[in-house]
């Protein structure tokens, strides 16, 4: 079969090979989502398994739909308090991987101003 667009058929594989990883990654990511929840029991999370597994386009995105808000997206870590961090520090000095001059500067640049 002769194309007349060569390029642009590429940019068609190509768009269609990223939606499909997409999906497949979004699919796992579910899946993910539905065994680390805590606030649904193992009879709920079957139920969603075999509905994002058997029909994974529409289990998903009614999964999305209903479920959207228990989607972790990656929170990002809470910063340690000054009383962590400077434990942190004391222990280091402890250990003698620091010097109390580097614990002094540890231990300031932790409390607040």
């Amino acid at each position: 079969m002769h194309s007349d667009y060569p390029f642009l058929d590429l940019l068609l594989s190509m768009l269609v090979f990223f939606v499909w990883a997409a999906w497949f990654v979004m699919l796992f990511w579910i899946i993910a989502n539905i065994f680390r929840r805590k606030d649904i029991g193992g009879g709920t999370k079957v139920i969603w398994l075999v509905l994002v597994i058997a029909l994974p386009y529409l289990g998903v995105f009614v999964y999305i739909v209903t479920q959207g808000g228990h989607l972790d997206v990656g929170s990002a870590p809470e910063a340690p308090s000054p009383t962590e961090e400077i434990a942190r520090a004391k222990a280091l000095l402890d250990s003698g991987a620091i010097t109390a001059a580097e614990y002094d500067a540890l231990k300031s640049a932790a409390l607040p101003t």
